[in-house]
């Protein structure tokens, strides 16, 4: 199936990122059961972002991970409006759950990321600190010691 199929399946549910107790699942011609007690951790569009990235990486192209890595990097090199905003629009891209593992910083998780892609004044999140110009300097002397490409994007 293609993406769109993929998208069809979650919207019908014929494909769950949700499950309610006792719901009933199967595998054609395998089993049946019913969810005693189901856990899931994403939603369907985290499920299909992450296949989108498997397309992209299979192919040999940049996941939304490393798109959005490239996106500080150039900000890094050029910090101006413009690529500050692409670092919003390529970390919002990246699925949910796997956003806090990007820098590979289990201290920091994706605190600078989020820092440079939120506007002076606007806060982090809901409950989070309102940016500053200080804690987008911060930031971004963060990836200058940041262990990534050393050429320019």
């Amino acid at each position: 199936m293609d993406i769109d199929g993929l998208r069809e399946r979650l919207r019908t549910g014929r494909i769950a990122t949700q499950l309610r107790q006792g719901a009933p699942a199967s595998a054609h011609l395998l089993a049946g059961w019913r969810f005693d007690q189901p856990r899931l951790w994403i939603d369907a569009d985290d499920l299909v972002g992450e296949v989108v990235d498997a397309i992209d990486r299979l192919n040999g192209r940049p996941d939304s991970s490393e798109r959005c890595l490239r996106a500080i990097e150039r900000y890094r090199w050029e910090p101006t409006e413009e690529h500050r905003r692409a670092i919003r629009a390529t970390y919002d891209a990246v699925p949910r759950h796997l956003r806090g593992l990007l820098l590979g910083d289990q201290d920091r998780k994706d605190w600078p990321i989020r820092v440079l892609a939120t506007d002076i004044g606007d806060n982090v999140a809901a409950d989070g600190p309102t940016v500053t110009q200080d804690m987008h300097t911060e930031a971004l002397a963060y990836f200058h010691t940041f262990p990534r490409r050393q050429d320019r994007p």
